[in-house]
């Protein structure tokens, strides 16, 4: 249980992680030596030794305070060079919130929560699919890029996985399901659950460069599916309300017209 623990809470088994942990601590170690060696040679034959020892005590708590700032900064080159499309779970999730409570067309949302998702996750493509429900008679696919998805083989994925909570692919046993997801490339899918009931799907395709999803992809993907079905929700309803505007205007119109014959 505690190796079980120690992997959990330190991502013991997320490579990536582990190498850019390395890189980062290593590299401020050896600009720490390099600096305190270059000026400590520098200084040895300028002073007395009295003064060299006050010097390089000086120079040693200089380096110790200076540390975090210097890893700091080591740890955010670094992850720009590992990681071109670093993010903050936090500012995506902010991002998505703004948007999503900025307009309730759902075109829209969906098209734009994919992009930001696509862009986010260097992910190959992410899809968005309604399913029939009390506010759609159809199925509606939104995607980014749109050329990615094709609107019957993500149904028929769909109904095939049936996931009724958030799937990833590299969680999921060797099966007929997993080998679906394989052909189509998924990498995560995730039901969009309206009071028990599935109103939809998320749908991520696997990263461009090849890898798969890291610790921080999975945890946005599952922090964004509940805001993410409210607002499809949302949407959905307010579609058809524009619908039943659009027909109700109709009929009033046809009627007037027939009182005026």
């Amino acid at each position: 249980s505690t190796l079980a623990y120690a992997i959990i809470r330190y991502r013991l088994l997320d490579i990536p992680f582990l190498i850019y942990r390395s890189i980062v601590f290593t590299a401020t170690i050896t600009v720490i030596l390099s600096a305190y060696l270059i000026v400590s040679l520098s200084i040895s034959n300028l002073f007395l030794p009295l003064a060299n020892i006050i010097i390089n005590t000086l120079l040693t708590l200089f380096l110790i305070l200076g540390y975090p700032s210097l890893r700091r900064k080591i740890e955010k080159t670094t992850h720009n060079l590992l990681f071109h499309q670093s993010y903050s779970i936090q500012d995506v999730l902010q991002d998505l919130g703004e948007l999503i409570s900025s307009t309730l067309a759902l075109s829209a949302i969906s098209e734009k929560v994919a992009s930001i998702l696509k862009n986010n996750l260097s992910a190959g493509g992410v899809a968005i699919l309604t399913v029939p429900y009390k506010y759609a008679d159809q199925p509606m696919l939104f995607a980014h890029p749109k050329q990615l998805f094709d609107p019957a083989t993500i149904l028929q994925l769909v109904q095939k996985v049936e996931p009724t909570s958030v799937q990833f692919f590299d969680d999921i046993s060797e099966n007929s399901k997993k080998e679906a997801l394989r052909s189509a490339k998924i990498a995560a899918i995730a039901p969009l659950v309206i009071k028990k009931t599935i109103i939809g799907y998320l749908l991520v395709q696997e990263k461009v460069e090849g890898t798969t999803l890291t610790n921080q992809d999975k945890r946005l993907i599952k922090l964004l599916t509940p805001q993410l079905s409210i607002a499809i929700n949302n949407s959905l309803a307010y579609e058809e309300i524009k619908a039943f505007n659009v027909t109700l205007k109709d009929k009033v119109e046809r009627a007037t017209k027939k009182l005026k014959a």
